[in-house]
């Protein structure tokens, strides 16, 4: 890991990381992860330092706990989430390279019901189509915004996008929102009505090797820069605050479209930021898409439809293990 020498905090947080490094090592290995994760194959893994607990039963239909990986550690920043994820798919390297994992966001997200067989075969046309191993989800609204994360760059997916839509069997207007996610400094990039192709971090997929590459990209470049740093020594007028790593994440998928595409058919994942709120209901205990009319793996209540986790008594019930049909 890349730390500031900033002095004693900084060589403070240094032992407390390698210390829960070391902790998380110790207990949350491979086996245990994917015995808890999909269909007792995948590990999906999150990171809750607010929680005790080394499993989490994700949200939703009942099967999944999510390996909790912030498990006793420090959140200092959304570095920190990284830092535990990227030390996590380390371990996992010498053996686990090829092998599949998960993950995701961990209060906002549920748990659909389908099944590993069905979320392998989506996984795998998804990524063949795209020719990413690692597939993130998408979402309407972008973010962040700033220059600095080349979001005009999101034009040259286009092309992409389609196809992957195309062999999905969906036109790519389906996701169209005429209340736009897009911020007015950004109309210039965003068609109004907005469409389902800006990157959400909250659920990424792929080989443990691809994924680890990506979060280490993340890390080392979320923090401010060495000559950063030290302008904000010298004047603290002058400090500059670390990057969004949503943002680092899609500009490594800009240089890097043949490690990372998003899943724009909702094939596993669907982000429900400004979308219709009757687009998911429930069939025989099973979260089912109205729009793409099948089962979906995953959701995220992310954005402006976090309220609905909570509002829909009959998540609450899934989440309770109770059948809803």
């Amino acid at each position: 890991m890349i730390f500031a020498d900033d002095g004693t905090a900084s060589h403070s947080r240094r032992q407390g990381h390698e210390l829960h490094k070391q902790m998380v090592k110790a207990t949350l290995n491979w086996r245990t992860a994917r015995l808890h994760g999909l269909g007792q194959q995948i590990p999906v893994v999150t990171v809750d330092t607010r929680s005790d607990e080394a499993f989490l039963p994700m949200q939703g239909v009942q099967g999944i706990s999510m390996c909790n990986v912030g498990v006793h550690g420090d959140w200092v920043s959304m570095l920190s989430k990284n830092e535990m994820l990227l030390d996590w798919l380390e371990d996992q390297l010498p053996e686990h390279r090829d092998d599949l994992a998960i993950v995701v966001d961990s209060a906002d997200m549920i748990y659909g019901g389908c099944q590993v067989d069905e979320l392998l075969t989506r996984y795998k046309m998804l990524s063949a189509v795209s020719g990413a191993p690692v597939i993130v989800s998408a979402e309407l609204g972008i973010f962040p915004v700033d220059d600095r994360y080349q979001t005009h760059r999101y034009i040259e997916m286009r092309t992409r996008r389609h196809k992957v839509m195309n062999a999905s069997g969906l036109h790519d207007g389906i996701w169209m929102n005429n209340s736009s996610g897009c911020l007015p400094a950004n109309s210039s990039l965003c068609s109004r009505p907005t469409t389902y192709e800006f990157m959400n971090y909250g659920f990424i997929i792929g080989p443990v090797g691809d994924l680890h590459q990506l979060l280490n990209h993340v890390v080392r470049t979320v923090p401010p820069g060495f000559m950063d740093s030290l302008r904000g020594f010298l004047d603290p007028a002058k400090r500059v605050e670390e990057a969004n790593d949503q943002g680092i994440a899609a500009m490594y998928m800009f240089d890097h479209p043949d490690i990372v595409a998003l899943d724009y058919p909702m094939g596993l994942i669907a982000s429900m930021h400004s979308m219709p709120n009757d687009m998911l209901s429930i069939r025989s205990g099973r979260i089912w898409n109205t729009v793409t009319e099948h089962e979906q793996c995953f959701a995220h209540f992310n954005g402006n439809s976090q309220p609905l986790l909570g509002g829909f008594n009959v998540f609450k019930k899934l989440g309770e293990g109770t059948t809803v049909t």
